[in-house]
């Protein structure tokens, strides 16, 4: 769980966590998260332990709605045109290495919003 500096997402990381049955321990406070751009987003995700097989990322629009957009494939980019409060895209990288992840190869698992439920 890696989750931007910022209070609201560090808060919400926190409530996740405890629903994942992880401590606010597990959660990485990670400053570059913070309005990050998608360039900024991708440079976390490349960054992430190698040892970890999934990631769940916390942070702020545009810039996460712009990344999540950019992950996917053309296909599944247009899924996600509006990307409310509390949106999640649960995303599916095609890489065995998070160091060599990129934008385009992503496949859409499921994406969620407060009003769509």
């Amino acid at each position: 769980i890696v989750s931007s500096t910022a209070v609201r997402a560090f808060t919400t990381a926190s409530i996740v966590a405890e629903a994942l049955g992880q401590p606010e321990t597990a959660i990485v406070r990670e400053p570059n998260l913070y309005l990050a751009r998608p360039d900024e987003i991708l440079k976390v995700v490349q960054g992430l332990d190698e040892e970890t097989s999934s990631a769940v990322l916390f942070g702020h629009n545009p810039g996460m709605h712009e990344a999540a957009y950019l992950f996917l494939r053309p296909s599944d980019a247009e899924t996600i045109d509006q990307f409310p409060t509390c949106a999640v895209a649960r995303i599916r990288l095609p890489f065995d290495l998070w160091g060599v992840a990129d934008f385009g190869k992503g496949e859409l698992i499921e994406f969620l919003y407060p009003k769509g439920l």
